[in-house]
């Protein structure tokens, strides 16, 4: 399991980021708020790069189970080892995903949960549940 610790809400608030060009291709404004609550943990399902820049599959500690992906920016990180039981996978447009065999396996699982789809929300709760 991987645990975060939220220090940003917005990437407007961090100062001297290099990479603020390729985050503003994705999220405009950049004072977007990702309904993210300061200092909170968060549960790391999974990592994806987009363009270079890395993003969280990550859901609060407390509360609800479902998952967002989120700028990997916004939080504090302690260095952990990748669990054992995470793929990489190098997607068709170039990007990175890092993710348990359950999700490496299924071709646009995170899209497929945002949609809906109950096998792939109970697979992503199942994981959830297992990582708090």
């Amino acid at each position: 399991m991987m645990t975060v610790q939220c220090l940003n809400i917005t990437l407007s608030e961090i100062r001297n980021l290099h990479a603020i060009d390729e985050y503003d291709k994705f999220v405009r404004p950049l004072s977007y708020e990702f309904d993210l609550e300061r200092n909170a943990l968060y549960a790391v399902i999974g990592v994806r790069t987009r363009r270079g820049t890395p993003w969280l599959y990550a859901a609060a500690m407390t509360g609800e189970r479902g998952i967002q992906i989120v700028p990997a920016v916004l939080f504090r990180f302690d260095w952990e080892e990748v669990p054992s039981d995470w793929r990489i996978r190098i997607t068709r447009d170039g990007n990175i995903d890092l993710t348990p065999n359950s999700l490496a396996v299924i071709e646009d699982w995170f899209e497929r949960y945002v949609n809906g789809d109950s096998t792939i929300i109970g697979i992503v709760n199942r994981e959830v549940d297992r990582s708090r």
